[in-house]
């Protein structure tokens, strides 16, 4: 039985913003390696596990990101306090009051200077007060990533990125006796614009591969507003930035979620960033498709998911290389 509340809890308070994940690293290193056949790191920084199969029926690539967004102190004053810049998606708008932890583990709470009434913040007006430690410039930081478990409900800041780098974790303890060669890979730097999945997939000649992430949802639970739900099951992709999923791909997953009485839910995810369209572009072309775990984010920093989700992914994943 998975632990997906310790998982959780350790995957998403690792630090590991792009370009500077070495502590999401070691905590999929952890989690992985020895449960595999190998496991390393590139020069690029992803993490790759692979595992071969006797007679194996053909070889799969399954891809998670490790990265999350994050900031970068440009400049220190006198007083200690931080001018910063953005490290991936992250809207200056979400930060002021939040709570940022840097690489040294220095602490600092964001504010702005706001002229005028109305005046919009922008990064040029944000700074970080300091709480704790000191902060040299080119240091990274993070919004403060604990996760927090309320019964089936984990809440924070860091898991629309770090969900699907749990599922993907949590399925090197259940590859034994499957039907494919596996590798995972954990893509480094996916949150400033997915390139990672070019290097694993020119390195080896795959029959087919998913990326796992997450799919944004505009509604509270239980609403139909919005079409995704939390706790509704895993996001069959139908379509992200980069990738239209072809139909036949879609159609696997969604034949086989149905059998295995897995939920599950179809969504376009027009603005997420995977490494699908990369993963496609591969030397011989390579059939792609994508598993998305629905996460509701706030426009503030926080967002909330569903343990069953994660469950229901894994078993979703677990079905594809049975077949």
């Amino acid at each position: 039985m998975t632990d997906w509340n310790r998982m959780t809890a350790e995957a998403s308070s690792a630090f590991g913003p792009a370009g500077f994940e070495e502590g999401i690293r070691r905590w999929v290193t952890g989690a992985v390696g020895g449960k595999l056949d190998r496991c390393e790191t590139d020069p690029f920084g992803n993490v790759l596990a692979r595992t071969w199969t006797p007679g194996a029926k053909g070889r799969v690539l399954l891809v998670a990101g490790l990265d999350q967004p994050g900031i970068l102190a440009t400049h220190v004053d006198g007083d200690g306090r931080v001018r910063i810049a953005p490290i991936g998606p992250i809207q200056p708008r979400d930060l002021p009051g939040q709570k940022i932890r840097f690489q040294s583990g220095a602490t600092g709470l964001v504010d702005a200077e706001v002229k005028g009434e109305g005046e919009a913040v922008d990064w040029h007006s944000l700074f970080v007060v300091p709480i704790s430690g000191t902060v040299g410039i080119g240091e990274p930081g993070v919004i403060d990533p604990r996760v927090e478990i309320l019964g089936e409900i984990a809440v924070g800041a860091n898991l629309p990125w770090r969900a699907g780098t749990i599922v993907l974790a949590a399925l090197a303890d259940q590859l034994a006796g499957g039907r494919y060669d596996v590798t995972l890979l954990f893509s480094a730097q996916r949150s400033v614009g997915a390139r990672a999945g070019r290097l694993a997939a020119f390195e080896e000649a795959f029959d087919w591969a998913l990326d796992i992430g997450t799919a944004a949802v505009n509604a509270a639970p239980g609403s139909s507003k919005g079409g995704l739900r939390v706790g509704g099951g895993p996001v069959i992709r139908a379509m992200d930035r980069s990738l239209v999923v072809r139909p036949e791909m879609k159609q696997r997953l969604w034949d086989l979620a149905e059998t295995r009485g897995i939920p599950h839910q179809a969504g376009v995810t027009p603005e997420a960033t995977s490494d699908g369209g990369i993963l496609a572009m591969s030397e011989s072309g390579l059939l792609v498709g994508g598993i998305d775990i629905p996460v509701y984010k706030t426009r503030g920093s926080l967002g909330f998911l569903q343990l069953t989700d994660l469950q229901a992914a894994l078993d979703l994943l677990r079905a594809a290389l049975e077949t």
